[in-house]
């Protein structure tokens, strides 16, 4: 049982470093998609598609539910915004954003 947590631990480790490697070698690349997704959160058509999109992840629903297959999808969709937007919109963006 301890061997399985820690081979758990170890994979989610694993991704984490994937993703700091990706980031690390397409520095060129953060900048533009953070670009990009700053100007979506300026424009109000873009801005009501993320205010769409965190609605939809249930990101701040507490709600949980027995079913585990349920509960996987929920975290991956709240997982999309987690990681690959919020953390490249301004705390003003995030903030007009996540304050419905």
């Amino acid at each position: 049982m301890q061997d399985d947590v820690k081979s758990i631990i170890d994979k989610i480790e694993a991704n984490k470093q994937k993703k700091q490697d990706f980031w690390a070698k397409n520095e060129e690349l953060k900048v533009e998609y953070q670009k990009a997704l700053q100007g979506l959160a300026k424009d109000v058509n873009g801005e009501h598609f993320l205010k769409t999109l965190v609605s939809y992840t249930g990101l701040f629903d507490v709600k949980e539910s027995p079913n585990h297959a349920e509960m996987l999808i929920k975290r991956g969709k709240k997982q999309v915004y987690l990681e690959l937007i919020r953390p490249f919109l301004t705390k003003e963006q995030r903030k007009e954003i996540e304050n419905e």
